[in-house]
């Protein structure tokens, strides 16, 4: 019995074709596997197949681009700097996992910064949902109260009406101006 070459199937990430930038994670996964691969020595093409790189990127680098090229679509402009660099200077294993560990700190960074700031956003909007139905349920029945009872409302409970005013026109001018910059933002 002949023996067949034992040939490593592609591992492309399912969602990396066309023109799209694989996600940040895909990419640190990515990174951190072909900087491994490179270090141990086994060649930029069989590294990429074995780290999940897009099938085009790889066909890119058989047809003769160089690895930054190939990958310029489908890898962020820092990721595809470091392999730049790499290739500038000969060591494409250490570019790779520069690029991977710059990357794992951004996403890092990102994720503290948002658990850090989701509690006091928490807090802020649900303060400002408490004075808005405190402006716009709680003052109106005060103000039919007392004028049932014949008596002139306070200054403060005016001053309380001029604000739930205003922070229902900030309502609607905020929620026009949000929905115009979308339109215009997906138009540029």
């Amino acid at each position: 019995w002949p023996k067949k070459p034992l040939l490593m199937p592609s591992v492309s990430f399912p969602l990396a074709r066309g023109d799209r930038v694989l996600s940040e994670k895909e990419q640190i996964s990515a990174l951190k596997k072909i900087s491994s691969l490179l270090a141990a020595g086994i060649p930029a093409v069989k590294a990429m197949e074995f780290s999940g790189f897009p099938e085009e990127a790889v066909s890119r680098v058989v047809r003769g681009s160089s690895l930054s090229e190939a990958i310029e679509t489908f890898f962020s402009r820092q990721a595809v700097s470091f392999i730049r660099i790499g290739e500038a200077g000969g060591d494409l294993a250490s570019a790779a996992a520069a690029a991977f560990e710059s990357l794992s700190s951004s996403r890092e960074q990102k994720r503290a910064l948002t658990k850090a700031l989701s509690y006091p956003m928490f807090i802020f909007l649900f303060s400002f949902a408490c004075i808005l139905f405190f402006a716009w349920y709680i003052v109106p029945q005060l103000r039919s109260v007392f004028i049932s009872m014949d008596i002139e409302p306070s200054a403060a409970l005016a001053f309380i009406e001029t604000f739930a005013s205003f922070s229902a026109g900030f309502l609607i001018i905020s929620g026009v101006f949000l929905v115009f910059a979308k339109l215009f933002a997906g138009n540029t």
